[in-house]
């Protein structure tokens, strides 16, 4: 299942940028298999009953997967209208798999810069955020809770109050409607169970594979399918959580950045929680008791 993008396509340019199902290919087979595939000759290899030679009725054929940071990223394939005479040579093969490799390092090359730069927006974005003075304290939280579910593409962005096992929404921002400020779940009913026991940031991509929430409420009952949260300290003393979900699962890891952003958010969280003089206090210059943020009129008045 899936779909094929022609990105480049020499010569004959005809194709380059359709989209086209994957079925309807012949870099299905080398999807399938994981390795090259090749014929000279559509009938002679019994391919022309194939989707994929009705459609285009290419008649011969050479391609090989691409993979970027250990991972399937599509194919690269040479093919044509007209049969060859003679099979593809092994220093023909070779060339085509020579061609290969250099494509996945300049796409991994590619993904690292793009990486990077993702990654030094964010961070000044988030600079930004909490040092806005015209901005309340709650009015900045809620700025990076947008930030961070903007930068990792979530729905939901919580801070939350734990008290022995109880669970409180006290900040969320979201697109949704399954949670509202001022909901009280159990902590195990949630997310952040792993990250409360453990009390250090746990990550999981996609939560139907994850042993540790597969069976859980957060994803049997709560339908999400992804997460990432961290615990928040006030003046040192565990307060609660941020953390970030989805109802659909992420296709690659969160990157060690990404889990670095939310924790970095985490702490100035906990540093505007403490505070308590006016909005013009740096965060972290000064810390008052512990609150619930919604109780906080540090937080939420000033």
């Amino acid at each position: 299942e899936g779909t094929h993008e022609t990105v480049v396509a020499a010569q004959d340019t005809t194709y380059e940028g359709t989209v086209a199902d994957l079925s309807q290919t012949y870099c299905r087979r080398v999807v399938d298999a994981d390795e090259p595939v090749a014929f000279h000759d559509a009938e002679r290899a019994g391919w022309s009953d194939d989707e994929a030679y009705e459609e285009y009725g290419f008649d011969c054929y050479v391609g090989t997967p691409i993979t970027v940071d250990g991972e399937q990223y599509g194919t690269i394939c040479f093919t044509d209208t007209d049969s060859r005479t003679v099979g593809f040579s092994d220093a023909e093969l070779t060339f085509v798999e020579l061609v290969s490799r250099m494509i996945e390092r300049e796409l991994e090359r590619r993904q690292i810069l793009n990486s990077a730069e993702r990654r030094e927006k964010t961070l000044q974005a988030v600079q930004n955020v909490v040092t806005d003075r015209t901005r309340t304290r709650e009015e900045r939280v809620r700025g990076l809770l947008e930030l961070g579910s903007e930068t990792l593409g979530t729905e939901y962005a919580i801070v939350s109050r734990v008290r022995d096992d109880q669970y409180r929404f006290e900040i969320v921002e979201t697109s949704g409607n399954a949670v509202s400020e001022g909901d009280v779940l159990p902590v195990s009913e949630t997310g952040c169970e792993h990250t409360v026991a453990e009390m250090e940031l746990q990550a999981a991509a996609d939560l139907s594979v994850d042993p540790r929430y597969e069976d859980r409420p957060i994803h049997t009952e709560h339908g999400q399918n992804c997460y990432i949260g961290t615990p928040v300290y006030q003046d040192e003393r565990f307060y609660g959580t941020l953390c970030f979900t989805a109802s659909e699962e992420r296709e690659r890891p969160f990157e060690q950045w990404e889990k670095t952003v939310v924790e970095l958010m985490s702490q100035w969280i906990g540093y505007m929680i403490a505070e308590r003089e006016g909005p013009d206090a740096a965060p972290g210059e000064s810390k008052g008791p512990s609150k619930a943020i919604g109780d906080s009129p540090s937080i939420q008045q000033d």
